[in-house]
């Protein structure tokens, strides 16, 4: 039985880990550790300093666009709520109050707003769910169709709004590199820095009482478990083993991102680890023309949903100049078969290849030189890739596992985790408290589904 004094272990302090060890904690739980190999606040949770985690990350698109996937929109919106009081309470803090690595000025979230782009030259059928399910909950006024007059004419009469809804030209009047597009700004959207995010959250862990452990300490081999009892057929797990030994726990929560198909196999059915590419351009101080064009008061996060760009997506540029371009139109997966498994079924498992896929590149360069020349010669600051957990129809997995007692697992955020952090560990912690939550019958556990569309082995990429 869990209880308040229940030693509770979280494996994985990313977005999933650490959300769900605050709500843990807020819910009163006294004794909760987060185990994670690597020590990603002595990085500053930076893929710069050496952090790899889909969590770790420059920045990551808010929105809460998700066609008939309503549930993911009412998600987005609450987690918006908490991440614009985060702000505020950022802003009032005095020295010495906030983690290394944040200042009083960040403000995790920027509603820049998101363009949404199709290269087919007219809305695709998601995005019309999406508007029409924007409309029913009250935010269609915030939305500015390219294609719709009234939307256009508020558009270009907004001040705030007016260059962003221009950023390709006029929709009205499309020049050649604006030629074909459709599309929507959404002035709710934009994204949210998940680096100094994830030291907020983890710091509120903190003052909660959660603990962590990095390094041998929080490199988990396997399951320490014992006969369930009177449960034939189910295993209890006691806790895990690291590599510097045993620990034990009443609940283990696996929230690893793309390392869960390793750990549990069992999720191997419905769990796929897949990389999109980074490329994150360095705009050099001696060009302010450049700095004014990519500021987000006058350049949206944009994302092309369909059409040749299909799953390309760019970010206005930091406070330190990087801009970021991102790609996820290919799933990059590193298959390699399990022999241990008589069906030999295979796992994805991430590497760091000291190249990314020539496939993105040339998505990235291709773009750059038909969209927005001016970025030709700007230097890249990096390139890399970003391992996600994909599952069936990018449900989240958030459930305990079957044949076994006292382990949940919480992963699959599918490249749309990120946004919900704030709030993501609260419905967690009700599904393990087997409580009814609006999203339980959403992410529960999956023996099977189609894998990730799209999916390329890098040795073919």
């Amino acid at each position: 039985m869990l209880d308040h004094s229940t030693p509770i272990i979280v494996i994985g302090a990313g977005v999933f880990g650490l959300s769900t060890a605050y709500h843990l904690a807020l819910k009163g739980y006294k004794n909760i550790t987060v185990l994670d190999e690597q020590d990603h606040p002595s990085h500053l949770y930076s893929p710069d300093n050496g952090s790899r985690s889909a969590s770790a990350d420059i920045n990551k698109i808010f929105r809460a666009s998700y066609g008939e996937q309503v549930h993911y929109q009412e998600l987005a919106y609450e987690a918006q709520s908490i991440w614009l009081e985060w702000d505020e309470q950022i802003s009032r803090s005095r020295p010495g109050e906030l983690p290394a690595g944040l200042e009083p000025e960040d403000k995790l979230v920027h509603l820049c707003g998101l363009l949404r782009l199709s290269g087919t030259g007219e809305l695709s059928a998601h995005e019309l769910a999406t508007l029409g399910n924007f409309d029913l909950a009250g935010h269609r006024e915030r939305q500015f169709s390219l294609q719709d007059p009234g939307d256009r004419e508020r558009a270009l009469a907004d001040p705030e709004w007016k260059d962003r809804f221009c950023v390709f030209g006029d929709p009205a009047f499309p020049s050649g590199k604006g030629k074909g597009m459709a599309g929507v700004l959404d002035s709710t959207a934009g994204y949210v820095l998940m680096d100094k995010a994830c030291l907020w959250m983890w710091d509120l862990c903190i003052k909660q009482g959660v603990k962590f452990s990095s390094g041998n300490q929080g490199k988990v081999l396997r399951f320490l478990t014992t006969k369930a009892e009177g449960e034939k057929e189910k295993e209890k797990v006691v806790g895990v083993l690291t590599a510097e030994g045993e620990r034990e726990a009443g609940l283990v929560v696996v929230a690893t991102g793309a390392y869960t198909p390793l750990l549990l196999l069992q999720s191997r059915a419905c769990a796929t680890a897949t990389a999109g590419t980074l490329v994150t351009l360095q705009l050099p101080p001696s060009r302010p023309d450049l700095w004014a064009r990519f500021d987000p008061k006058r350049f949206p996060a944009v994302i092309w949903g369909s059409g040749e760009r299909s799953g390309l997506y760019i970010l206005p540029r930091m406070r330190d100049g990087k801009l970021k371009f991102g790609y996820r139109g290919t799933k990059f997966t590193n298959l390699l078969p399990d022999q241990e498994q008589q069906q030999q079924q295979q796992a994805s498992t991430p590497v760091y290849p000291s190249q990314v896929p020539e496939l993105a590149t040339r998505m990235v360069t291709s773009t750059i030189a038909e969209l927005l020349p001016e970025l030709q010669g700007v230097p890249v600051q990096s390139s890399r890739l970003c391992w996600y957990t994909d599952g069936p129809e990018n449900e989240f997995l958030v459930d305990y596992v079957p044949g076994f007692e006292g382990l949940v697992v919480a992963t699959c955020g599918s490249g749309h985790a990120a946004k919900h952090m704030p709030v993501l560990g609260k419905y967690v912690v009700g599904i393990i408290e087997r409580r009814g939550t609006p999203y339980t019958a959403f992410w529960k556990w999956k023996d099977g589904g189609a894998r990730p569309r799209n999916v390329v082995d890098l040795k073919d990429a």
